[in-house]
């Protein structure tokens, strides 16, 4: 696991199941090699490397916010006169 500081955010690297495997190379030469599961995160607050450790799981899982769509003025528009309607159905029709 590692953790940077990045301007008042974090990046996380996570990494687990991590495992050794002996291989041997095209020539005959054996090496040893490492594979892992790794996730990078990019967390837009200060998080210290204390806080993933003790939540190791909670952040392998962490989905970081999605943005939301922009809101054209012609969606404003619909929606508030489709508001305009249902409050004038309430107040005439009780």
């Amino acid at each position: 696991m590692q953790v940077f500081a990045l301007n008042g955010a974090t990046d996380i690297i996570l990494r687990k199941d991590i495992a050794s495997e002996k291989i041997t190379d095209e020539e005959g030469n054996k090496q040893t090699v490492w594979n892992c599961e790794e996730r990078q995160i990019r967390v837009a607050s200060a998080v210290t490397e204390e806080e993933v450790t003790a939540d190791f799981d909670s952040w392998w899982d962490y989905q970081p916010p999605r943005e939301a769509e922009p809101v054209t003025a012609s969606d404003r528009l619909d929606a508030l006169e489709a508001a305009v309607y249902d409050l004038a159905e309430v107040v005439y029709n009780g």
